[in-house]
């Protein structure tokens, strides 16, 4: 009579649970980062995406950055209307998220998203927003440059 093998019961419980935080670590830490979706009247427009602080599981990166005024000095903007209003994404929430709304001088403000919605200035002008999400791998920071008609 032959006997039959338990092919798991033959590997040290230490080792699977050695396999599976790694495998838990890896995920964690090798998701691509997370992109925001800004959307003005049915129109999907581009920000800039800066990396402040990721970590992964390989790497760690940091960085500084300019303010978005000069971030975003060469790129034309977008045209928006006046007290119009930006829906904001983003594809992996974060844990939390400051907004602030620059003007070409380089002076900013905090300002407030109600919902997903920011609403927009009703003074023409040029407008530069920064979205900082904060993820356990770090911050994204995402800029924009509108032109308020």
């Amino acid at each position: 009579m032959t006997e039959r093998v338990n092919p798991i019961g033959s590997i040290p419980l230490a080792l699977l649970i050695t396999v599976f935080m790694l495998l838990v670590l890896y995920v964690t830490y090798t998701f691509p980062t997370p992109n925001i979706t800004i959307t003005y009247e049915r129109q999907n427009l581009t920000a800039k995406k800066y990396t402040l602080g990721w970590d992964t599981l390989l790497y760690r990166s940091r960085a500084n950055f300019p303010t978005p005024p000069h971030l975003l000095a060469k790129e034309k903007g977008y045209p928006v209307k006046s007290g119009a209003s930006l829906k904001i994404g983003f594809s992996r929430s974060p844990d939390m998220t400051v907004t602030d709304v620059w003007t070409e001088s380089g002076v900013s403000e905090a300002c407030t998203l109600k919902g997903n919605e920011l609403l927009l200035p009703s003074k023409p002008g040029v407008y530069y927003y920064s979205f900082i999400g904060h993820w356990n791998q770090g911050q994204i920071l995402y800029a924009i440059k509108v032109i308020v008609e």
